[in-house]
């Protein structure tokens, strides 16, 4: 028989500076007592340092609550002393992963992965532990040389609209260590944006305020988008949008000309702004975006 991956996912099970672990559960279409995973990730990789790459190939491994009617099957990848994805050094680890039946070859699936912890807390970003502190552009179409330009003059984040023809920025901002915003403005984008929730450079998503309920900030906080990697959820508001958020808003997008009338609101801000800020004063201030490009 033949058989098709259904669906692929990728999960940080423990990061750790001797040792990390890394879960694949791969759903295939069909699962039998023949259906078998292989493949392995190679790594580490960075366009910006000289690395020695080493295979690590996919392991069989079962957990606890797989049980005979389970429809996926799980491996795991041991990899000594990782390299972990940042903005500054974009490691990521890829290869093949293979789905066989029958002890044939049914489908080979390309994955790349990066290691990394993002956390959002009282002193603001830290990716890895690191305080990171965002300095932004917005846009939804860059050529490298462009990303090569802004990566030199210092800016670390991108905030995109998500559709169908962002896609591909999220895989470049993977290579070229830039964290990924992306803007949900309508329903059918929810579901899009789940396809983009595991690359390591997704920082999070900003929602618009029509909407911004509960329904959808528990979908997109919790199924599918959250599932297998951290990521924060934003609202961008504007002067009719000023009252308070449902809970689970972890920051807020503003124009500069508002951040006057924010001082007492409870969530961090990040900055949409005609200019770089020379000094973030406000404590609550993660970074700001540049609003000045427009895309042609």
């Amino acid at each position: 028989m033949t058989n098709r991956i259904h669906e692929i996912v990728v999960r940080d099970h423990r990061l750790d500076p001797a040792e990390s672990e890394v879960w694949i559960t791969v759903e295939p279409e069909e699962l039998t007592d023949s259906t078998r995973i292989a493949g392995r990730l190679m790594g580490p990789r960075c366009p910006y340092s000289s690395t020695v790459e080493v295979a690590y190939p996919l392991r069989p491994w079962k957990r606890e609550d797989e049980g005979n009617d389970s429809k996926s099957l799980t491996m795991r990848v041991i990899i000594p002393e990782a390299s972990l994805w940042e903005p500054e050094s974009p490691f990521l680890y890829q290869g093949p992963v293979e789905l066989w039946q029958d002890e044939a070859l049914c489908e080979r699936v390309q994955l790349s992965h990066g290691l990394r912890v993002l956390t959002l807390g009282p002193r603001g970003i830290r990716v890895n532990g690191r305080p990171f502190t965002i300095e932004g552009v917005q846009g939804d179409r860059f050529t490298e040389d462009e990303l090569f330009r802004l990566r030199q003059a210092g800016c670390n984040l991108l905030l995109a609209s998500v559709n169908a023809q962002t896609l591909r920025l999220w895989e470049t901002a993977d290579r070229f260590g830039f964290l990924m915003l992306g803007r949900i403005v309508d329903r059918e984008t929810w579901e899009l944006a789940g396809t983009l929730r595991q690359h390591p450079c997704c920082l999070g998503w900003v929602i618009t305020p029509e909407l911004m309920n509960h329904e959808i900030l528990q979908a997109v906080r919790f199924s599918p988008l959250s599932f297998g990697r951290s990521h924060l959820v934003g609202c961008e508001i504007n002067p009719l949008s000023l009252g308070p958020l449902p809970d689970g808003v972890q920051f807020v997008v503003c124009e500069e000309v508002l951040l006057p009338l924010l001082v007492n609101h409870p969530q961090p801000k990040i900055v949409l702004a005609d200019r770089e800020f020379d000094e973030l004063e406000a404590p609550d201030v993660l970074g700001w975006i540049f609003s000045g490009r427009t895309d042609q």
